[in-house]
């Protein structure tokens, strides 16, 4: 007699789930995503995955609050492991691409959460991730001017929304280019005329 599987425990299954969806994002538009299709992908039912998930946007709210934990937290961590203020925007930035990269499916679905007009709990996820970035970002460049890495002439919120945005923009030319698993162009020049831009005149 065959043996029934083993259902999976609830956090697993959500998790199961947020991953489904990044896959399927990385391959089509996610504005055509539908729960049938991940369902689908998960073998499963409509009406499994509704257990865990009652609408498509509580499905789209985890998988921004997982996108977003995620980011954030690896690039705090490679903040913390650097040595300087420096070094600490540079693995930053590399930690950030690399997660695109991983994750090509992450900006698609942020691209098209972020086209709807109307406020949302998926946007307010992104909204406060964004200001921790920003944040953290602000307080390196703040450092750095303070221990002299840094042009004590530039203002470290418009330092740190700079950099933002040149990730960004990286991310968005490559979703264009039609590839996002690398940014379309030289990373490793774009981060060097960012940082002689902020660099202390006197180093």
């Amino acid at each position: 007699m065959r043996k029934r599987a083993t259902p999976l425990p609830a956090t697993e299954r959500r998790a199961l789930s947020v991953q489904a969806v990044l896959k399927l994002a990385s391959e089509r538009n996610p504005a055509e995503i539908t729960t049938e299709a991940v369902a689908a992908s998960m073998s499963l039912t409509q009406a499994a995955l509704f257990r865990h998930f009652p609408t498509k946007e509580a499905l789209w709210q985890e998988v921004l609050q997982w996108a977003t934990s995620e980011l954030y937290a690896a690039v705090k961590t490679a903040a913390e492991r650097a040595s300087s203020p420096p070094e600490a925007l540079e693995q930053i930035y590399r930690t950030h691409l690399d997660f695109v990269a991983r994750n090509p499916g992450v900006p698609k679905i942020l691209f098209v959460e972020l086209q709807n007009p109307a406020d949302s709990a998926a946007r307010t996820i992104v909204r406060e991730m964004l200001a921790r970035y920003a944040s953290l970002l602000e307080q390196i460049i703040a450092s750095g001017i303070e221990t002299g890495f840094f042009d004590a002439a530039i203002d470290a919120r418009s330092a740190a929304t700079m950099f933002i945005g040149m990730l960004q923009g990286q991310v968005m030319q490559s979703m264009i280019a039609g590839n996002s698993n690398a940014p379309s162009a030289n990373p490793e020049k774009l981060f060097e005329l960012f940082h002689r831009s902020i660099a202390s005149r006197n180093t």
